[in-house]
Parts: C-alpha cells; structure tokens; sequence
C-alpha cells in the first residue's frame, strides 16, 4: 500500500482561509463511494505514542502510523472547511501519564 502524504489527507491549509472555498459543489459530499477507516493498537514509538490508522476510500487502501497532533491537525481543518457541520473534537491530549495503556 502506498502512504499518502499529507497534503493529499488534509488538503492545502492555505485553500482553508480562502473564503470562497465554502461556496464550491464538493465532490465528496455529492457522490457516495464505500469508505471504511479504522485506529487501533497505540504504540510507544521512541518516546511518543503512535496509532496504527488503516482505511479504504476512492483512492485505493492505506495504511500509516499517526500521532495524536495528526488527529487534531486533522480536526482543525475539517472544522474550517465544514464549518456548519458538527465534527466531535479529539478527547483532549494528556501531558502526565499519557503513556499509561489504560488512558491510550
């Protein structure tokens, strides 16, 4: 499988503060296709934890490793880019103890 980089999963954040990026027709939200994403199995990974993120969409499968910033990164984006719809945020990082495996 091939990783896609990170343009190409949150698209150019500079298009985000363009106003008339709100007023286009979405492809996405136009056509259905059969997705499916999964995150499983949190990992130390040389001091920071690291989630294995699986998923299938129009593009073809993937599969990558992801921290807890991608996520909100993530979240942020999509928040602007659709901002009448509700997007449930990220549960909030934890700086002490985040590595206890009944927290991750």
């Amino acid at each position: 499988m091939v990783e896609p980089n990170q343009e190409q999963m949150l698209g150019n954040d500079e298009n985000m503060t363009d106003a008339s990026v709100y007023n286009k027709e979405n492809d996405v939200l136009l056509n259905d296709y059969e997705q499916a994403f999964s995150v499983k199995n949190p990992q130390d990974n040389g001091g920071h934890i690291t989630y294995d993120t699986r998923g299938r969409d129009r593009a073809g499968e993937f599969e990558v490793k992801r921290r807890y910033n991608d996520f909100y990164t993530l979240w942020e984006i999509l928040t602007k880019r659709f901002p009448g719809i509700p997007i449930p945020m990220p549960p909030p990082k934890k700086a002490i103890g985040n590595k206890d495996l009944t927290f991750v």
